[in-house]
């Protein structure tokens, strides 16, 4: 499953706001199925954002290096 981590403050409420907007996910993540139906389920694709190569690291969120942070269920992004 995908997790999508996003800032209170960066006023991303759904999917729908994904569009132009920064997103640390790996290559396999963004091109599976799922991940694909997800944006194709809101009219968007692949090309509506702005993929960012993973850090694995939350900083990366708080710090305003990306907009969204992918997580995989066994990832916990408040360990250190």
């Amino acid at each position: 499953p995908h997790i999508l981590l996003t800032l209170h403050s960066s006023h991303i409420k759904s999917i729908n706001d994904f569009k132009n907007k920064r997103i640390m996910i790996g290559k396999g993540a963004v091109e599976t199925a799922s991940f694909v139906a997800m944006l194709r389920s809101h009219n968007l694709t692949i090309d509506d954002i702005k993929q960012l190569k993973p850090s694995f690291d939350i900083n990366s969120l708080i710090e305003g290096k990306t907009d969204i942070q992918h997580l995989t269920s066994l990832m916990n992004p408040i360990s250190s």
